[in-house]
């Protein structure tokens, strides 16, 4: 739980008058002063709950950067894969060598359809587990998630044609909106799901191996179904498992690959080192870079890859993109918005949402952008407009 107001004040109070303290908490630290500040750390900087939904939705990683070359301390970051915006700082990466387990690649091209959610490799390594009295982790994602899908004909992933996207059962993509219809591969129109919510995954693995075996975290049974939400409380398991990798692997979001292959190590790290002790990874993209990464357990090349795709796209961190919210009435108007885009800015909406609008503002630097956009913010919030920015917004 979060300390109390008294708690957090009193350690505020010390650290600023008091040197030879180390100073512990989430990302409201990061624009603490500290008496004779000497080192600062993010701990797995990849995280996506490092960074507030709430504004100022700076990232702890921005700040503290800045503050340390401004202020001279040290400045560290932690987790099995470096974030692009490190690589692009310059950042030295220190460690070399395997930095996960042992990975082991499904492939669910190669099964015939029909075979569900879940692989009969995947079926055999739980119900070994059993067996053996040894442990196991099944990862997939909370109520409301998209899964991907593949043809029932050629097998292939359901991709949309426009920007290769991982198309669910929508009618349109998640990404760039356009229709979807049959295989963009074989021209077949017929697909299943490769994945499942948390509770029919539960249901699922119950099935292939028996109930008493599964559980959640904190039921002492050999089977654990988790999501990214339970990780911080997994232990150390013999055997963890992908359900569906391609789900977020070929996400709509332009952070979509590394921010599966982030989390998917994280994953790789919780497995034993001991004999048969591995990760299996469900997918329908085996030759994927963020697949060749797990099974390599190395992301550097990865990383330089999503760094040049990225560098190309004008996308953070080698170029900018705010996103805009207002709740309420009010609009970013004709004249502020030609103003906009007239200092670099490509803006893209109103795009409607809950109780009022949104706008994306892309461009190599929006430094003019940025300072037009204040102004145009205050006549919002003056006029009793709620007005939300998100400077390097996750999921775009």
């Amino acid at each position: 739980p979060d300390a109390s107001a008294r708690e957090v004040t009193k350690a505020w109070t010390t650290a600023r008058l008091e040197a030879g303290r180390i100073l512990v908490g989430t990302g409201r630290i990061a624009s603490w002063w500290m008496r004779d500040l000497a080192i600062a750390v993010v701990m797995d900087e990849q995280r996506r709950s490092h960074k507030d939904r709430q504004s100022p939705t700076l990232h702890p990683r921005t700040i503290l950067s800045h503050r340390a070359r401004t202020e001279g301390f040290r400045f560290l970051t932690t987790g099995p894969v470096p974030s692009v915006e490190v690589g692009a700082a310059g950042t030295p990466v220190i460690g070399s060598g395997r930095r996960w387990g042992r990975v082991e690649v499904v492939d669910r091209t190669e099964e015939p359809p029909g075979r569900g959610v879940l692989s009969d490799r995947v079926k055999a390594a739980l119900h070994g587990v059993v067996r053996s009295g040894r442990t196991a982790a099944v990862f997939t994602h909370r109520r409301g998630y998209a899964a991907s899908f593949r043809c029932t004909a050629c097998r292939s992933l359901r991709r949309c044609p426009e920007c290769g996207t991982a198309a669910t059962q929508s009618a349109l993509c998640r990404r760039c909106g356009a229709r979807l219809a049959a295989c963009a591969e074989c021209g077949r129109a017929s697909f299943e799901p490769l994945g499942a919510a948390e509770g029919r995954v539960r249901d699922l693995v119950a099935r292939a191996v028996g109930g008493d075996e599964v559980g959640g975290i904190g039921d002492g049974r050999p089977i654990t179904v988790v999501t990214g939400a339970d990780l911080v409380g997994l232990g150390v398991v013999d055997l963890a498992v992908v359900v569906d990798a391609d789900g977020l692997v070929m996400g709509p979001h332009f952070r979509s690959a590394e921010a599966a292959l982030a989390l998917y190590a994280r994953i790789g790290r919780r497995v034993d080192s001991g004999s048969g002790a591995r990760l299996m990874v469900q997918t329908a993209v085996a030759d994927h870079d963020v697949i060749d990464a797990l099974r390599t357990g190395d992301p550097t090349t990865f990383s330089a890859g999503e760094s040049a795709r990225r560098q190309e796209a004008g996308y953070p961190p080698f170029g900018d993109l705010i996103v805009v919210e207002v709740r309420g009435d009010g609009v970013l108007e004709q004249p502020e918005l030609e103003a906009l885009e007239q200092a670099g800015a490509v803006v893209f909406g109103p795009l409607p949402v809950r109780t009022g609008h949104r706008w994306l503002l892309q461009g190599r630097d929006l430094g003019e952008a940025k300072r037009l956009l204040r102004g145009a913010l205050r006549r919002l919030r003056d006029g009793g407009d709620a007005v939300r920015v998100d400077v390097d917004p996750l999921d775009v």
